[in-house]
């Protein structure tokens, strides 16, 4: 079952034109399996103490290089660069950074079968004592989402575009320490 699993993993990289590699036998012949991540989302991709980038998805990806017998290559990727642009353009052989699959991307690249489902949730400053509940109490309100991500569809999609204001980052991380109280934006 696993190797399956690893299996499927590389044949979906092999169905994109990537990296100088269009194919599993083309990844095996240069050696190398280039991974683009962007290594900002703990445990799934972070840089460890020693600035190592590390983690499941990373771990996913060497246990795929060495199925292959190639060695894996990490390149760190903004997300919002990272899908599709970087694997379309030839820049890395896969991604892997806790992507979302939707119908839109699913035009332009090959997914695996999923290896993890995931929920979205939202923040608030500690000690808030509003009590908030989605949808309704926080249309009207400034939100902040991640670019590109499954979080800013959801907002997208469920506030409606219009009904609320929001911002965007480039990394989870950049947003949580600048909302200000009420979850809004200074």
């Amino acid at each position: 079952m696993k190797r399956a699993f690893l299996l499927a993993v590389a044949l979906a990289a092999s169905a994109l034109t990537v990296a100088g590699a269009t194919t599993v036998a083309e990844v095996k012949k240069k050696g190398v399996l280039v991974l683009g991540t962007d290594p900002t989302f703990a445990p799934f991709e972070f840089k460890d103490s020693a600035g190592q980038i590390t983690g499941f998805d990373v771990d996913i990806a060497r246990a795929v290089a060495k199925d292959l017998g190639v060695k894996l290559q990490i390149q760190a990727v903004g997300f919002g660069a990272l899908m599709p642009q970087s694997v379309t353009s030839g820049r890395v052989d896969m991604a892997m950074s806790a992507i979302t699959i939707t119908a839109e991307r699913a035009k332009v690249v090959s997914f695996s079968n999923p290896y993890y489902r995931s929920a979205q949730v939202f923040i608030v400053k500690g000690g808030n004592p509003q009590k908030f509940s989605w949808p309704a109490d926080v249309k009207g309100k400034t939100i902040g989402v991640q670019a590109n991500t499954t979080g800013q569809y959801v907002a997208d999609d469920v506030l409606k575009p219009g009904a609320r204001r929001s911002r965007s980052t480039t990394t989870s991380r950049r947003g949580w320490p600048t909302c200000g109280p009420g979850g809004s934006w200074p």
